[in-house]
C-alpha cells in the first residue's frame, strides 16, 4: 500500500494540472458557472472523453439534482462507447427535467445504436416537439420512417418539414429520399436539386440525386450527379460502383451498335470505376457483362478482355468455357481446380443447349 502513495500523489498533481481548481464556491452556483460542468464541455468538444468524464463526475457530485450534469455525463459515456451506462445516464436527465430535449436526442441516438428504431423514433418525436426550430430533429425521424417502409408518413413529415424551413436543404433532402422510396423519382429529383442550391456542398445529395436520375433512366446526368459527388468526397463505394455500372452499360451499347473498337476502353475506363468502391456485389457485375458479351456472339472479344481480366477470380470458369468455344480444345479445362471446371463445363453445355 505504501508503495501506491507515491504514484497516487503523481496522478492527483497531474490533474490538479488539466483542469481548473475546486473552488469555493456558493452552494447556490448554477451549473453553468461550475467550473467542473464547464471543463467537462471543453473536453468533451475536444474528445478529450477521459478527461470529460473525471470533470463531469466531479460537477455531479456538486449538483447531483442537475438534468444537464445528467445529460452531459451520458453523453460522454456515449461517445466512449458505453451505451448501457450512458442510457442510465439520459434516463436520469430525464426523470429530473422531461424538457431536456438533448437527453432526449442522445438517447434517441442510443436507440438507433441498438436497432430499437420505434424506440429511437419516439425520442426524436419529444426532442423535437422541445425543439421545433431544430430541423435535424425531423429528418431523423424521416430516416427511421422510411427505413421502416412507412413511406406516406416519411412524405408527410418531410413536406411539412420542406414547407416549414423552405431555406433547409436537409427538408428538402428527406423528402426527396421520400419520394424515392415511393418510386416517384421525378419529384425526388427536383427535391434533390433544391437541396443543391441550398447547400452545394454536400456529397450525399449529389449521390442521391444520381440515384434518383439512374433509376429515370437518365444516365449521362447521372453519371455528373455520381462524378460531383466523388468530387467531393472520393471515399464512396457506392457512388463509384453505381458510376462503374453505368460505363458497363456504355461498353455493352458499343458491343450491341458493333462499335468494337471503342469497347475495350469502355470497359476498361469501367472496371477502373468500379474498383475504385469494389463493393461486394462489382465482382458478379463484371462477370454478367462478359457473359453477355459471350452470349451476343463475340466470342474474340470476350476472350481478348478476359484473357487480361486477371483480377477477378469469378471470372475464370468463363475464360475457360469461352477459350473452348473459340479453339475446341479442352485441355486447358484440365488443369482447373475442381470447382471452376465443372463451373466451365456447366457454361459450355448451356451455351450448346441454346445453339441447339
Amino acid at each position: 500500500m505504501a508503495n501506491q502513495q507515491p504514484l497516487l500523489s503523481l496522478i492527483r498533481n497531474l490533474a490538479s494540472r488539466i483542469v481548473p481548481a475546486q473552488t469555493d464556491a456558493a452552494s447556490n452556483e448554477s451549473v453553468g458557472q461550475n467550473q467542473w460542468y464547464q471543463h467537462a464541455q471543453k473536453m468533451f468538444a475536444r474528445k478529450d472523453y477521459w478527461a470529460a468524464l473525471e470533470a463531469a463526475e466531479r460537477a455531479r457530485l456538486k449538483h447531483p439534482q442537475s438534468d444537464d450534469v445528467w445529460q452531459l455525463y451520458g453523453a460522454i459515456l456515449q461517445a466512449m462507447g458505453r451505451p448501457q451506462a450512458a442510457q442510465a445516464s439520459l434516463e436520469r436527465a430525464i426523470e429530473l427535467n422531461e424538457a431536456n430535449a438533448a437527453a432526449w436526442e442522445s438517447l434517441s441516438q442510443i436507440h438507433t445504436a441498438s436497432g430499437q428504431s420505434d424506440e429511437a423514433l419516439k425520442c426524436y418525436q419529444r426532442a423535437a416537439a422541445l425543439k421545433p426550430e431544430a430541423t435535424a430533429l425531423a429528418t431523423k425521424q424521416v430516416e427511421i420512417l422510411t427505413h421502416q417502409q412507412k413511406s406516406d408518413e416519411a412524405l408527410a413529415l418531410a413536406e411539412k418539414l420542406s414547407t416549414d424551413f423552405p431555406a433547409d436543404a436537409n427538408g428538402w433532402t428527406s423528402r426527396g429520399e421520400a419520394l424515392a422510396q415511393l418510386e416517384r423519382n421525378e419529384e425526388a429529383i427536383a427535391c434533390y436539386q433544391q437541396a443543391i442550391q441550398l447547400t452545394a456542398n454536400q456529397p450525399q445529395v449529389w449521390f442521391k440525386l444520381g440515384c434518383a436520375l439512374h433509376a429515370s433512366a437518365r444516365f449521362d446526368e447521372a453519371a455528373n450527379a455520381y462524378e460531383h459527388a466523388l468530387e467531393l468526397n472520393e471515399y464512396q463505394p457506392q457512388a463509384w460502383h453505381k458510376l462503374g455500372l453505368i460505363r458497363l452499360d456504355d461498353f455493352l451499347a458499343a458491343v450491341e451498335e458493333g462499335r468494337l473498337d471503342e469497347a475495350q476502353p469502355l470497359w476498361w475506363e469501367a472496371v477502373n470505376t468500379g474498383h475504385r468502391g469494389l463493393t461486394q456485389g462489382w465482382y458478379q457485375e463484371e462477370f454478367d457483362t462478359l457473359y453477355t458479351v459471350a452470349e451476343m456472339g463475340h466470342w474474340q472479344l470476350a476472350h481478348d478482355l478476359l484473357k487480361e481480366a486477371t483480377h477477378n477470380e469469378r471470372l475464370t470458369p468463363l475464360k475457360y468455357a469461352v477459350h473452348y468455344q473459340l479453339t475446341g480444345k479442352t485441355n486447358l479445362l484440365e488443369g482447373l481446380p475442381p470447382a471452376k471446371r465443372v463451373a466451365a463445363q456447366a457454361l459450355i453445355a448451356q451455351w450448346q443447349q441454346l445453339a441447339a
